[in-house]
């Protein structure tokens, strides 16, 4: 058994932290002790935590002392040192849309990782994008960790997607679900390209920073998987580099054809199940014309998501931990 101290990304619930989150529940379920730490000190505004931040920090070394390995998000990899065992999770890379703090932070982040690469015992990164990416950077010990489902979470309660179908009321027309009204996220160009279109009722969900002419729903878990379960088509068109995208994962995971921007991992979940990835504006309203004929796309992208089982990731995670 292992003593692990994992310095925690951020207390949200995106991609990474999910991944994060879900790579100490496999550690725990191996006999691991982990024992978290977050270095953000709580409080309103961000230049106001910035002393707190890194005196916090400046502690973990002594805090790691009686641990066998540290797992980090790439985040906090100021003053690492090499023992014991460093393990930094680099889920993606791209500072777009960021705050200019936020920005700031990242950049310096990806100068300390390079700077800090000699004492790093693995790299974890979550696609073969980011693996070339680091390896160019000079990365050598890079573990690529895909994320896991669980496949019973993609049984849908069709009562609970009646109900949802009947708060949405689409008519005839085919659901589009755009993900979050976010910029980041490529909503708006998603609207702008496609509000014409009458034959499509477009959805967007969860938090926004932009507001659309069109139904954003406040959903749980298990009622976003409804609706993503009564989606004709699911389009992902970020406009940051991705880590890989859940979104896009878990519609394929329930047999809803993809349209994508491709960019950073998500190209290699949506190549390889062969959806579409759509960079330019212009072919987004054909390619929607056409993914909404083909009857055989979503199985498609069906069949190769459902090769990213728990199973594997609880694999590749206990690996990590000699």
């Amino acid at each position: 058994m292992s003593q692990i101290l994992r310095i925690i990304s951020t207390t949200k619930k995106y991609g990474g932290d999910l991944f994060e989150d879900e790579m100490e529940q496999v550690f725990q379920s191996a006999g691991h002790l982990v024992r978290g730490f977050n270095p953000v000190p709580e409080g309103k505004g961000r230049l106001n935590k910035v002393p707190g931040y890194l005196q916090n920090l400046m502690t973990i070394s002594e805090q790691a002392k009686n641990s066998d390995y540290v797992v980090r998000a790439m985040n906090h990899v100021f003053f690492m040192e090499s023992n014991p065992k460093q393990i930094v999770v680099a889920y993606h890379y791209d500072t777009a849309y960021c705050h200019p703090l936020v920005k700031a932070h990242h950049y310096m982040t990806l100068r300390s990782l390079l700077g800090n690469k000699n004492k790093l015992s693995k790299l974890v990164v979550i696609s073969k994008y980011w693996q070339d990416y680091f390896y160019h950077l000079g990365f050598k010990n890079i573990e690529t960790v895909y994320c896991g489902f669980d496949k019973s979470e993609f049984m849908v309660d069709q009562n609970l997607a009646a109900d949802l179908r009947n708060r949405i009321n689409p008519g005839d027309k085919k659901i589009v679900y755009i993900g979050n009204s976010q910029k980041k996220k490529g909503a708006d160009k998603v609207y702008a390209a496609l509000k014409e279109r009458q034959d499509i009722l477009l959805v967007t969900s969860g938090n926004k920073d932009v507001d659309l002419p069109c139904l954003n729903l406040d959903l749980n878990r298990k009622e976003y998987l409804a609706l993503l379960n009564l989606s004709d088509v699911v389009i992902t068109f970020s406009q940051f580099k991705e880590g890989w995208n859940r979104v896009a994962h878990e519609a394929m995971m329930m047999g809803v054809p993809v349209i994508g921007s491709g960019f950073g991992g998500m190209g290699e979940l949506l190549s390889g199940g062969g959806q579409k990835i759509v960079t330019d504006l212009s072919y987004l309203n054909s390619t929607l014309g056409e993914v909404l004929e083909d009857k055989e796309i979503g199985m498609q992208g069906r069949e190769f998501a459902m090769t990213f089982t728990r199973e594997r990731f609880d694999q590749a995670c206990r690996h990590l931990i000699g």
